[in-house]
């Protein structure tokens, strides 16, 4: 699994705008923007990474005018892109070999992170594609079903880019063991109170609820 590990620093540009109209397809229906995935081979955009404003950093943030959010980084082991569009559930990643260039795995992210969604490609250091792995292949439940439970409850979830120090944004995860597989909800109930929902993945009725005191910090 590829680790969430992306930070970033602001930068805007033509480039990004253009990078970004290839992202993104419209969904019929919701009005929604969400992330494109392929399997195709790519390499990570050094021209757009370099010309990021300060170049002391190894990190590039981009808003862009219509509220997406674009994010590339360098470190020590690799390389990585993120893309987040305004109105969208989900958040593309990518990270990329750091000898080369070369794409090493792509996927989508529920964009509060923790939960990966769809299927994921990973290539070897040539380029060749050598593994896929369906992340929703076995559940019952799909992350909109998830998201419908939420608005029936009340239960706030913000779409777009979930950024640093913006407060408490919901959480979704889920799991499975060998007496079956559930999702988890943690959001905030009341400025103090974090709740946490359990839903059952073959039934999507709620297993259980606690409550936890929360300070924001």
């Amino acid at each position: 699994m590829i680790k969430y590990i992306l930070i970033f620093l602001l930068a805007v540009g033509t480039a990004c705008n253009a990078q970004i109209t290839n992202q993104t397809k419209q969904t019929k229906g919701n009005n929604m923007n969400n992330p494109v995935v392929t399997k195709d081979f790519e390499k990570f955009d050094s021209v757009l990474f370099n010309n990021r404003k300060d170049k002391n950093d190894n990190v590039l943030r981009a808003t862009q005018p219509d509220g997406s959010y674009l994010e590339m980084t360098v470190w020590d082991g690799g390389m990585g892109y993120s893309f987040t569009p305004r109105t969208s559930y989900y958040m593309l990643q990518k990270v990329y070999y750091k000898n080369n260039g070369n794409i090493k795995a792509k996927g989508l992210y529920f964009n509060n992170g923790f939960l990966q969604l769809g299927t994921w490609y990973e290539f070897d250091e040539q380029g060749r594609l050598v593994r896929e792995v369906n992340y929703d292949k076995d559940y019952h439940l799909k992350l909109e079903d998830v998201l419908r439970f939420c608005e029936q409850e009340g239960i706030r979830v913000d779409r777009g880019p979930i950024l640093q120090s913006t407060g408490y944004h919901t959480k979704i995860r889920r799991a499975g063991n060998t007496q079956g597989k559930t999702w988890t909800i943690e959001w905030l109930k009341q400025p103090e109170k974090v709740e946490k929902v359990i839903l059952d993945d073959a039934t999507g009725k709620v297993l259980n609820r606690t409550e936890t005191n929360f300070t924001n910090n």
